[in-house]
């Protein structure tokens, strides 16, 4: 089943739809309020977990992150006149009949980012539900393969209005906790649960940043300054 995911990356296609995406998003929003840039690797393997509270959410990171990726997404998003764009960009579907693990790490294993979100699903009213186990399993399996892996948090808030702007917080890296419950969990199933909570956590703590940067910052830096 791994062999019907693949990296639709191509040399042409990806420059060209991240363009897009980039004007596409300085298009629609007014402006962006970002912090803690600088927790975001430069270079090398990373996983980003994120919230899912609106469809912007993978232009927005996609925005930010304006580099090669991959991304995990809906079947329904890999459907269309679309089909093309997303996978351009790094899209592979979370059907859970293929080996979505094996290919995430994989994929990190080639030093590139992979993005989930692992509530599963977009809730619009922004509460932040109970994460899929997804993620943890992508930990698990690259800490197993010795696969030097970087966990970012991030936290994206929207204002839509005449204006609409999102503020972003990247959360510092995830390590010494994910390292901590691994040797000291009793088994797998264990773990899972522990990291998949511990992740939840981080990105809660990254949202609440960024409402709280939002009610507190009523002028932000346009997005032609990222």
């Amino acid at each position: 089943m791994s062999d019907s995911l693949f990296d639709g990356k191509s040399f042409y296609g990806y420059p060209f739809w991240n363009t897009v995406n980039r004007m596409v998003v300085n298009t629609h929003f007014h402006s962006a309020y970002l912090t803690g840039l600088d927790n975001l690797p430069e270079s090398g393997p990373f996983l980003l977990i994120a919230n899912h509270s609106s469809r912007w959410d993978g232009p927005v990171v996609q925005y930010i992150l304006n580099r090669r990726a991959n991304y995990m997404v809906s079947p329904n998003e890999m459907k269309g006149i679309q089909k093309p764009a997303v996978l351009s960009v790094g899209a592979f579907p979370a059907n859970p009949r293929l080996d979505l693990v094996g290919y995430a790490t994989r994929q990190l294993s080639a030093g590139e980012p992979v993005v989930i979100f692992p509530e599963g699903n977009i809730f619009y009213d922004g509460v932040l539900r109970r994460f899929k186990p997804g993620a943890a399993k992508v930990v698990h399996a690259c800490r197993k393969n010795n696969v030097d892996l970087k966990v970012v948090p991030l936290g994206i808030h929207y204002e839509h209005g005449a204006r609409p702007r999102f503020v972003a917080t990247v959360g510092s890296v995830i390590d010494e906790e994910i390292t901590d419950i691994l040797v000291d969990s009793e088994g797998k199933r264990e773990s899972l649960t522990e990291l998949t909570d511990l992740l939840r956590q981080r990105v809660m703590q990254s949202v609440e940043q960024s409402r709280s940067h939002a009610s507190s910052n009523s002028s932000q830096p346009a997005l032609a300054a990222l």
